[in-house]
């Protein structure tokens, strides 16, 4: 029997409903948190809202692998707040720790540091994993393929908060989208493209002598970022907040 309370963290992904339904198979009742911002704010409930100090944390594009067994796990090593295991990119056909699944302290939720990726100012030790435990779906519409490719680079360009990444490595997973030749990849590409171009005009507007007869260089430049379109989620008809959700089975 699974010995950590599961949370599945979800925001406008049009899939969630159905991998939300996987992963439950895979590691029996969770608890899901949809429609949350911003992130800090949601890790935060996602903490309060897990029974167990130690539990599973899953995006709400992660589609769980079947066979992942769970009850072999064992618990986090004292000092360690976060163990990532790696998922698989279904853009660039690679393998990291973009959109893993986690086992996370609720305990180190509650006491975030200031880092833009949130989860890497939590106090302690991040462990990597170096197995997937199954695949991000980035892919699930050309809003969520750009949002996701935009994400990636600028964290690569900015460089990782976790610890040094090497630039082959970078590298390694630009050129594994550019090799593709699907219609999602096209949408990524933009993404990349427009986080490459918003980094380069961030370092020109700290790096540009400023004067009181010159104005601060553009926040778009000459080639406006346009995301693509996102398809509107479908909320419920009162304006209540949203509340956490239980899957069928999981204790009130």
């Amino acid at each position: 029997m699974n010995r950590f309370d599961t949370v599945f963290l979800s925001v406008d992904e049009p899939l969630a409903d159905e991998l939300f339904g996987r992963l439950c198979r895979v590691l029996g009742p969770a608890k899901r948190l949809h429609g949350v911002r911003p992130m800090r704010r949601a890790y935060q409930l996602c903490a309060q809202l897990a029974d167990t100090e130690e539990f599973f944390l899953a995006d709400g594009d992660f589609d769980i692998d079947p066979d992942f067994y769970a009850d072999a796990i064992d618990p986090l090593a004292e000092g360690t707040c976060m163990r990532v295991w790696q998922a698989r990119n279904p853009i660039n056909g690679l393998t990291y720790g973009y959109g893993g699944l986690k086992l996370i302290r609720a305990s180190a939720l509650r006491h975030l540091g200031d880092a833009v990726d949130v989860l890497a100012a939590l106090p302690g030790q991040v462990e990597f994993t170096g197995t997937p435990a199954g695949t991000t779906r980035i892919d699930q519409s050309p809003y969520h393929a750009w949002k996701a490719a935009f994400r990636e680079c600028a964290m690569l360009a900015r460089g990782c908060e976790y610890g040094a990444t090497g630039h082959a490595a970078q590298q390694r997973r630009i050129d594994a989208a550019l090799a593709a030749e699907t219609p999602v990849i096209v949408v990524a590409l933009n993404g990349i493209c427009d986080a490459s171009r918003e980094a380069l005009l961030r370092v020109t507007r700290t790096s540009e002598p400023r004067t009181a007869e010159t104005s601060p260089p553009s926040s778009t430049g000459p080639h406006p970022i346009h995301p693509p379109a996102r398809t509107p989620v479908r909320r419920p008809a009162s304006d209540s907040p949203p509340r956490p959700e239980r899957s069928p089975g999981s204790p009130t």
